[in-house]
């Protein structure tokens, strides 16, 4: 308008702040005579731009978007660790008896709603602080480096919680603070890529998260080598035919004669470890008894190393978070709509103001309520594969494929899961962009229906043919299961720009993540119920088939006293099948069937929501004083 060019002006509105900056500061000499001094964490939130989001404001338009890229993978792949849990199923199952669970060790249906807790505090914490404005008010730094801390409390916190052996400090650690961090770090990590890829919201949002979903793949071997480094073998007692033993009070106790000749427990706990327990450990072990507490899992260990390492890359991502300028991305779409006006004319690009739904106007719209339950029901379900994975895929098809099924492969399928969960998140993201977000959903809840059906009929047809056909089906229909939770976390963030506008895109991100909180604890809640209920029915069902003196002379108690035998952790299916003729199918590859024909009626519901309900959102929600017509990009 003045004649200035693009550069000079450019050049002014970064000189500006400085002119403003200084005149105020004379203007405050002048008026008082002395310099007031700063606090001392004023001067260094101001050296760390933490003051103010417009503090990393880049105005330079040199900077290239790209350099961004990598420090919001950093801090989703720290976050998206959460998705390698079930590698700590084992050892958080085994702390005390390490070869085998001890009668006060944790069970798997303790240890499952941890996993649950920290999606669930992750929900929370990003619908408070998305509705509370505090991503827009405090910016990707501060927030960041929030989750940072919370992040390796969290795992420390866990440390010690195993090393006291105490579940609700686990709960409070890896559950409340690491869900919490997840809550105030991950939206405003998507949110700086929105910023800086305008014209690509599904791609940048894909890649904001693909560390998110690559994280369990990082995590998995990571959290391996350092509970390999860190574990011990416990104290060998003695085998089954010359240790003496007896359960007081559910404990199994190493037993001695007392003066009078009689049998008395010891202060000694152990555990029995079969076999097929002991096959998981590198090293040859004897079967038979083994102290309790006399070794470790090195799961504690493994979470103070994790907490730090990752509490140091989310803070490095965070101190190096920028925005674009409003000259930066009006060039970015510009040049992308540059052919829209004739004479070389850049059009007028629409402004947040009139092209917006404010977050607690999103509430009042069924498209946001659509969109709560659909990420809800498909997380929920996912959770349940991610939760219990390494497990479900050793009991299922550990017993019947041994020399193919070890820990290691169930290692490895773990990685594949987050693997699965990555290539989702990069492949749906940028299609979305092509086919529409409407359609992709159609596709990705969908799709799941048939698919977690396929995993029950993969078990009974391994029954049937004893071949590797059904373990490959198992991992395809698993796999892709996780595919398309991962694409839905990657594109819901640019269906939520499509439908209500970019400006508020962080805040009702952070309000659809609320979600999580019911989300996060029924997926593993269903799961751990459901398998818990089948395994009591898979042992009950098997010591009946053994006749009662064959049992008596094995446990030393009666079939009548089963349930004490059980809470002492002394019958399991494992020790069960020892005394059972060979080809006695066990019964323990069934315990996920009834949790899969549930998470398949997830699906259902979510899918057919979203077909016949979905609609584009009504005008009379967009923020516009003047009330003229919305322009949707």
């Amino acid at each position: 308008t003045y004649g200035l060019s693009r550069q000079e002006g450019l050049a002014g509105l970064q000189a500006f702040p400085r002119m403003v900056s200084t005149s105020s500061k004379y203007s405050s000499k002048e008026s008082s005579g002395r310099n007031k001094p700063e606090n001392f964490l004023w001067v260094w939130a101001k050296r760390l731009k933490l003051s103010s989001p417009e503090d990393i404001v880049q105005y330079d338009e040199s900077y290239s978007k790209w350099r961004q890229v990598p420090f919001s993978i950093g801090v989703h792949l720290s976050l998206g660790s959460v998705f390698a849990f079930s590698v700590f199923n084992s050892p958080l199952s085994t702390c005390m008896g390490v070869v085998a669970p001890a009668a006060g060790d944790w069970s798997v249906g303790d240890i499952l709603p941890v996993f649950g807790c920290t999606l669930s505090f992750f929900g929370l914490a990003a619908a408070m602080f998305g509705r509370s404005g505090f991503y827009e008010r405090y910016g990707p730094r501060v927030c960041c480096l929030l989750g940072a801390v919370s992040y390796a409390t969290g795992f420390s916190i866990a440390s010690i919680a195993v090393n006291i052996h105490s579940l609700p400090l686990l709960y409070l650690g890896y559950g409340v603070f690491g869900g919490i961090a997840m809550g105030v770090a991950y939206v405003p990590a998507v949110a700086v890529l929105l910023r800086w890829f305008p014209n690509d919201k599904g791609f940048a949002s894909g890649l904001a998260v693909m560390g998110y979903g690559a994280g369990g793949l990082v995590a998995t071997p990571t959290c391996q080598m350092l509970l390999q480094k860190f574990s011990s073998i416990p104290t060998y007692y003695g085998d089954k035919e010359n240790a003496v033993t007896v359960i007081k009070d559910g404990i199994l106790y190493a037993a001695e004669l007392n003066e009078k000749g009689d049998l008395v427990a010891t202060s000694t706990q152990v555990v029995y470890a079969g076999a097929t327990e002991l096959a998981t450990f590198a090293t040859d072990l004897s079967p038979g008894f083994y102290i309790v507490n006399s070794g470790s899992t090195g799961i504690g260990e493994t979470f103070l190393c994790l907490g730090i390492g990752y509490g140091l890359i989310i803070a490095t991502g965070a101190l190096n978070f920028k925005f674009p300028s409003r000259i930066v991305v009006d060039s970015e779409i510009n040049y992308k709509n540059r052919n829209v006006l004739p004479s070389g004319q850049f059009r007028e690009n629409h402004t947040e103001k009139n092209s917006s739904v404010l977050p607690s106007e999103a509430l009042k719209t069924p498209q946001f309520w659509i969109i709560w339950l659909g990420v809800g029901l498909n997380s929920s379900a996912a959770y349940s594969i991610i939760a219990s994975g390494k497990t479900m895929m050793l009991e299922t098809f550990g017993s019947i494929l041994p020399h193919i099924v070890t820990t290691s492969f169930a290692g490895w399928y773990v990685a594949m899961i987050s693997a699965s969960n990555l290539t989702g998140r990069l492949l749906f993201s940028s299609l979305s962009d092509k086919i529409g977000r409407k359609l992709t959903f159609h596709i990705l809840w969908g799709s799941c229906v048939p698919l977690y059906l396929f995993i029950p009929m993969s078990i009974h047809w391994l029954v049937d043919t004893n071949s590797t056909a059904p373990l490959l089906m198992f991992c395809s229909s698993s796999l892709l299961i996780i595919s398309c939770m991962g694409a839905t976390a990657a594109t819901f963030p640019a269906y939520i720009a499509d439908l209500f506008g970019p400006k508020y895109v962080a805040a009702i991100h952070g309000q659809v993540l609320s979600v999580l909180i019911p989300a996060g604890f029924l997926g593993p809640f269903v799961v751990s119920t459901l398998r818990e209920k089948a395994l009591t029915a898979a042992v009950q069902d098997l010591a009946s088939k053994i006749p009662s003196e064959v049992f008596e002379e094995a446990f030393g108690k009666p079939q009548s006293e089963l349930q004490e035998l059980m809470n002492a952790k002394v019958v399991t299916i494992n020790r069960l099948m020892d005394l059972l003729p060979a080809g006695t199918v066990d019964p323990s590859i069934f315990i996920y069937d009834e949790t899969m024909v549930v998470m398949s009626i997830f699906h259902v519901i979510a899918s057919g929501v979203h077909f016949f309900f979905m609609r584009p959102i009504h005008p009379k929600h967009f923020m516009n004083a003047a009330g003229s017509k919305k322009i949707h990009l």
